[in-house]
Protein backbone atom coordinates (compact mmCIF):
# COMPACT_ATOMS: atom_id res chain seq x y z
CA UNK A 1 0.00 0.00 0.00
CA UNK A 2 1.35 3.22 -1.14
CA UNK A 3 0.75 7.03 0.08
CA UNK A 4 -0.56 8.57 -3.11
CA UNK A 5 1.44 11.48 -4.18
CA UNK A 6 -1.63 13.37 -4.62
CA UNK A 7 -2.42 13.20 -1.11
CA UNK A 8 0.59 14.22 -0.16
CA UNK A 9 0.30 17.28 -2.33
CA UNK A 10 -2.68 17.92 -0.89
CA UNK A 11 -1.98 18.17 2.69
CA UNK A 12 1.11 20.52 2.28
CA UNK A 13 -1.31 22.48 0.47
CA UNK A 14 -3.23 22.58 3.22
CA UNK A 15 -1.06 22.87 5.71
CA UNK A 16 1.38 25.33 4.70
CA UNK A 17 4.20 25.42 7.43
CA UNK A 18 8.17 24.95 7.59
CA UNK A 19 9.82 22.51 9.82
CA UNK A 20 11.51 26.13 11.57
CA UNK A 21 7.76 26.96 12.39
CA UNK A 22 6.52 23.54 13.33
CA UNK A 23 9.46 23.61 15.68
CA UNK A 24 8.29 27.01 17.25
CA UNK A 25 4.85 25.72 17.52
CA UNK A 26 6.68 23.19 19.90
CA UNK A 27 8.31 25.20 22.05
CA UNK A 28 5.80 27.56 22.44
CA UNK A 29 3.24 24.28 23.55
CA UNK A 30 5.81 23.38 26.05
CA UNK A 31 6.01 26.94 27.81
CA UNK A 32 2.72 27.81 27.50
CA UNK A 33 -0.85 26.71 29.61
CA UNK A 34 -3.73 24.93 28.33
CA UNK A 35 -6.16 28.04 28.44
CA UNK A 36 -3.76 29.45 26.75
CA UNK A 37 -3.04 27.16 24.23
CA UNK A 38 -6.67 26.27 23.56
CA UNK A 39 -8.45 29.21 24.37
CA UNK A 40 -11.14 30.11 27.13
CA UNK A 41 -14.25 27.63 24.76
CA UNK A 42 -12.11 25.03 23.94
CA UNK A 43 -10.50 24.71 27.19
CA UNK A 44 -13.79 24.60 28.94
CA UNK A 45 -14.93 21.86 26.32
CA UNK A 46 -11.63 20.00 27.14
CA UNK A 47 -12.37 20.01 31.19
CA UNK A 48 -15.75 18.70 30.46
CA UNK A 49 -15.13 16.20 28.39
CA UNK A 50 -12.46 14.68 30.56
CA UNK A 51 -14.87 14.92 33.30
CA UNK A 52 -17.25 12.54 31.72
CA UNK A 53 -14.77 10.57 30.87
CA UNK A 54 -12.34 9.78 33.46
CA UNK A 55 -11.50 6.18 34.56
CA UNK A 56 -9.41 7.94 37.26
CA UNK A 57 -10.03 10.87 39.81
CA UNK A 58 -10.87 13.66 37.50
CA UNK A 59 -9.26 16.66 39.33
CA UNK A 60 -5.88 14.15 38.66
CA UNK A 61 -6.87 13.50 34.71
CA UNK A 62 -7.53 17.61 34.60
CA UNK A 63 -4.21 18.29 36.22
CA UNK A 64 -2.54 16.46 33.38
CA UNK A 65 -4.24 18.35 30.82
CA UNK A 66 -3.23 21.47 32.53
CA UNK A 67 0.66 20.58 32.15
CA UNK A 68 0.89 19.98 36.01
CA UNK A 69 1.26 16.47 36.05
CA UNK A 70 2.22 14.04 33.74
CA UNK A 71 1.24 10.68 35.58
CA UNK A 72 -1.52 8.57 34.75
CA UNK A 73 -2.29 5.77 36.30
CA UNK A 74 -1.46 1.96 36.22
CA UNK A 75 -4.91 1.46 34.60
CA UNK A 76 -4.16 3.59 31.32
CA UNK A 77 -2.22 0.03 30.07
CA UNK A 78 -4.89 -1.77 30.52
CA UNK A 79 -7.11 0.53 28.76
CA UNK A 80 -5.11 1.24 26.50
CA UNK A 81 -4.80 -2.76 25.64
CA UNK A 82 -8.09 -3.12 25.29
CA UNK A 83 -8.61 -0.32 22.75
CA UNK A 84 -5.79 -1.77 21.01
CA UNK A 85 -7.94 -4.85 20.80
CA UNK A 86 -10.29 -3.46 17.92
CA UNK A 87 -7.51 -2.40 16.22
CA UNK A 88 -6.26 -5.00 13.42
CA UNK A 89 -3.80 -5.67 10.09
CA UNK A 90 -5.41 -5.26 6.79
CA UNK A 91 -3.90 -7.27 4.15
CA UNK A 92 -5.06 -7.95 0.68
CA UNK A 93 -3.21 -8.86 -3.00
CA UNK A 94 -3.14 -5.67 -4.85
CA UNK A 95 -3.81 -6.44 -7.93
CA UNK A 96 -3.16 -3.28 -9.84
CA UNK A 97 0.69 -3.61 -8.08
CA UNK A 98 0.56 -7.25 -8.20
CA UNK A 99 1.67 -8.27 -4.81
CA UNK A 100 0.61 -8.08 -1.21
CA UNK A 101 -0.42 -4.95 0.44
CA UNK A 102 -0.85 -4.19 4.38
CA UNK A 103 -2.38 -1.35 6.38
CA UNK A 104 -4.13 -0.69 9.48
CA UNK A 105 -8.16 -0.84 10.34
CA UNK A 106 -10.23 -0.50 13.38
CA UNK A 107 -13.32 -1.71 14.05
CA UNK A 108 -16.37 1.04 14.73
CA UNK A 109 -19.12 -1.38 15.33
CA UNK A 110 -18.99 -4.84 15.84
CA UNK A 111 -19.63 -5.26 11.86
CA UNK A 112 -18.21 -2.50 10.57
CA UNK A 113 -14.57 -1.68 9.48
CA UNK A 114 -12.97 1.77 9.17
CA UNK A 115 -9.25 3.12 7.41
CA UNK A 116 -8.33 5.09 5.07
CA UNK A 117 -9.54 5.54 1.51
CA UNK A 118 -5.98 5.56 -0.17
CA UNK A 119 -5.54 1.98 1.43
CA UNK A 120 -8.43 1.19 -0.71
CA UNK A 121 -8.74 3.59 -3.47
CA UNK A 122 -11.96 3.50 -4.80
CA UNK A 123 -15.44 4.68 -5.69
CA UNK A 124 -17.91 1.44 -5.62
CA UNK A 125 -17.77 -2.13 -5.09
CA UNK A 126 -17.12 -2.48 -8.96
CA UNK A 127 -13.69 -0.68 -8.49
CA UNK A 128 -12.80 -2.71 -5.51
CA UNK A 129 -13.10 -5.95 -7.03
CA UNK A 130 -10.92 -4.82 -9.49
CA UNK A 131 -8.61 -3.46 -7.29
CA UNK A 132 -8.48 -5.73 -4.39
CA UNK A 133 -8.77 -9.99 -3.98
CA UNK A 134 -8.48 -11.96 -0.87
CA UNK A 135 -9.11 -8.75 1.83
CA UNK A 136 -9.13 -9.26 5.31
CA UNK A 137 -8.43 -7.83 8.68
CA UNK A 138 -6.31 -9.70 11.06
CA UNK A 139 -6.50 -8.81 14.93
CA UNK A 140 -4.32 -10.46 17.50
CA UNK A 141 -1.02 -9.99 14.82
CA UNK A 142 1.01 -8.71 18.37
CA UNK A 143 3.71 -9.94 20.56
CA UNK A 144 2.71 -12.25 23.91
CA UNK A 145 3.80 -11.37 27.26
CA UNK A 146 6.53 -14.11 26.82
CA UNK A 147 7.72 -12.38 23.56
CA UNK A 148 6.46 -14.95 21.31
CA UNK A 149 3.93 -13.90 18.72
CA UNK A 150 0.65 -14.58 18.44
CA UNK A 151 -1.97 -16.67 16.21
CA UNK A 152 -3.41 -14.17 13.90
CA UNK A 153 -7.30 -14.54 13.68
CA UNK A 154 -8.90 -13.87 9.80
CA UNK A 155 -11.72 -12.50 9.36
CA UNK A 156 -12.98 -11.81 5.54
CA UNK A 157 -13.72 -8.01 4.58
CA UNK A 158 -17.14 -7.56 2.77
CA UNK A 159 -17.54 -4.77 0.97
CA UNK A 160 -20.14 -6.14 -0.83
CA UNK A 161 -22.17 -5.66 2.30
CA UNK A 162 -21.67 -2.08 3.35
CA UNK A 163 -18.72 0.04 1.17
CA UNK A 164 -18.44 3.96 1.80
CA UNK A 165 -15.74 5.85 0.96
CA UNK A 166 -14.89 9.49 0.99
CA UNK A 167 -11.93 10.64 -1.17
CA UNK A 168 -11.86 14.18 0.52
CA UNK A 169 -11.66 13.02 4.02
CA UNK A 170 -9.29 10.54 3.21
CA UNK A 171 -11.78 7.48 5.12
CA UNK A 172 -13.27 4.11 4.13
CA UNK A 173 -15.72 1.73 6.23
CA UNK A 174 -16.60 -1.18 5.20
CA UNK A 175 -18.48 -4.64 6.35
CA UNK A 176 -16.77 -7.29 7.88
CA UNK A 177 -17.71 -11.15 8.22
CA UNK A 178 -18.74 -12.00 11.37
CA UNK A 179 -17.46 -15.48 11.88
CA UNK A 180 -13.51 -16.05 11.16
CA UNK A 181 -11.70 -18.04 8.69
CA UNK A 182 -10.99 -20.80 11.49
CA UNK A 183 -14.99 -20.89 12.13
CA UNK A 184 -14.12 -20.47 15.85
CA UNK A 185 -14.11 -16.93 16.63
CA UNK A 186 -16.74 -13.95 16.58
CA UNK A 187 -16.07 -10.42 15.45
CA UNK A 188 -17.87 -9.42 18.59
CA UNK A 189 -15.14 -10.62 20.46
CA UNK A 190 -12.68 -7.96 19.65
CA UNK A 191 -15.02 -4.95 20.76
CA UNK A 192 -15.19 -1.65 18.86
CA UNK A 193 -14.06 1.96 19.36
CA UNK A 194 -16.86 4.19 20.13
CA UNK A 195 -16.93 7.59 17.42
CA UNK A 196 -18.02 10.36 19.46
CA UNK A 197 -18.82 13.51 17.43
CA UNK A 198 -18.35 16.04 20.64
CA UNK A 199 -16.08 18.46 20.65
CA UNK A 200 -13.37 18.50 23.11
CA UNK A 201 -11.75 15.48 23.23
CA UNK A 202 -8.28 17.02 21.73
CA UNK A 203 -6.17 20.01 22.85
CA UNK A 204 -2.84 21.69 21.47
CA UNK A 205 -0.05 19.71 23.00
CA UNK A 206 -1.97 16.52 23.91
CA UNK A 207 -0.39 13.02 23.46
CA UNK A 208 -1.56 11.65 20.40
CA UNK A 209 -1.05 7.78 20.71
CA UNK A 210 -1.32 5.54 17.62
CA UNK A 211 -2.17 2.11 17.80
CA UNK A 212 -0.52 0.64 14.72
CA UNK A 213 0.44 -2.38 11.98
CA UNK A 214 3.83 -0.34 10.74
CA UNK A 215 5.28 -1.82 7.63
CA UNK A 216 2.26 -4.63 8.11
CA UNK A 217 4.58 -5.94 11.85
CA UNK A 218 3.48 -7.09 15.10
CA UNK A 219 1.02 -4.42 16.08
CA UNK A 220 2.72 -1.75 17.47
CA UNK A 221 1.96 1.84 19.94
CA UNK A 222 3.19 5.18 19.40
CA UNK A 223 2.98 6.01 23.15
CA UNK A 224 5.16 9.40 23.67
CA UNK A 225 7.26 11.24 21.53
CA UNK A 226 3.99 12.85 19.65
CA UNK A 227 1.57 15.42 19.88
CA UNK A 228 -1.24 17.82 18.49
CA UNK A 229 0.79 20.99 17.45
CA UNK A 230 -2.39 22.73 15.38
CA UNK A 231 -5.90 22.63 15.61
CA UNK A 232 -6.87 25.35 13.41
CA UNK A 233 -8.07 23.69 10.34
CA UNK A 234 -12.06 22.75 9.77
CA UNK A 235 -11.86 19.19 9.51
CA UNK A 236 -8.37 17.86 10.08
CA UNK A 237 -6.01 17.75 13.15
CA UNK A 238 -2.01 18.20 12.68
CA UNK A 239 -0.13 16.01 15.12
CA UNK A 240 3.47 14.25 14.63
CA UNK A 241 4.04 11.13 16.06
CA UNK A 242 6.41 7.84 14.75
CA UNK A 243 4.66 5.91 11.79
CA UNK A 244 5.23 4.31 8.80
CA UNK A 245 3.94 3.14 5.41
CA UNK A 246 1.33 0.21 6.96
CA UNK A 247 0.14 2.31 9.90
CA UNK A 248 -2.53 4.10 7.23
CA UNK A 249 -5.82 3.90 8.65
CA UNK A 250 -4.83 3.54 12.19
CA UNK A 251 -6.59 5.07 15.10
CA UNK A 252 -5.39 8.21 16.99
CA UNK A 253 -6.20 8.27 20.96
CA UNK A 254 -5.58 10.74 23.63
CA UNK A 255 -4.81 10.07 26.93
CA UNK A 256 -8.38 9.19 27.87
CA UNK A 257 -8.06 6.75 25.34
CA UNK A 258 -11.04 8.55 23.34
Amino acid sequence: MKLPVELIDRAEAQYKKEPEEIAKIRERIKKEDARTLDGNAQFERRKEMIASVAREDVLDAQERYLGANDLLPINYLLLGYLQSRSVGRLRYFDKVEGKVATATGFLISDSLVMTNHHVFPVADLPAFRNFAEDATIEFNYEFSLDGDRTDAITYDLAPEEFLFTDKALDMTILAVKPIDRSGTHNIREQGYLVLNGALGKAGLGDFATIIQHPEGHPKQVALRNNSIIDMSLADAIIYVSDTAPGSSGAPVFNNEWQ
